[in-house]
């Protein structure tokens, strides 16, 4: 899809009926869960953050927003773009955005922060460094 040709990474969703909500759209709460969804298959296409317990060190969402621009509702398809704009030890900056395939739109942009985190210690951690050589590779571009 064209809307779609910058991003690195793609993951269509079904929308549900139960993503709706009493005014018959999908509610705002959803669509974070949409860029969960396509944030956690982009790490596993990574193969990137190996669940735990087999590692101490995975990825925490620090700060996310969405930007409405249309509305969604059932029944539809969507599929959700994943860029990593930037990415360090320090954190991975994505944007999202969610395409309706019924629409042909792009209905709502995205943002995210992501830090690595040791999961045993509870803290903070640098972001392993085959993490930032697999986005890299997917990405086609180097860490900044």
């Amino acid at each position: 899809m064209e809307l779609l040709q910058d991003f690195s990474f793609i993951k269509e969703i079904p929308v549900f009926w139960g993503d709706m909500d009493a005014f018959r759209h999908v509610n705002n709460v959803v669509y974070f869960k949409y860029f969960e969804i396509a944030r956690i298959a982009y790490f596993e296409k990574l193969q990137a953050f190996r669940p735990l317990p087999d590692t101490t060190i995975g990825p925490i969402l620090v700060e996310t927003s969405a930007k409405y621009l249309k509305a969604l509702s059932y029944p539809d398809t969507i599929s959700v773009g994943v860029k990593s704009l930037s990415f360090s030890q320090e954190k991975v900056e994505q944007k999202y955005i969610i395409v309706s395939h019924r629409k042909k739109q792009i209905c709502t942009e995205g943002h995210a922060t992501i830090f690595g985190y040791d999961y045993k210690a509870m803290k903070r951690a640098p972001i392993p460094a085959e993490v930032l050589k697999a986005i890299e590779k997917l990405e086609g571009k180097l860490s900044s």
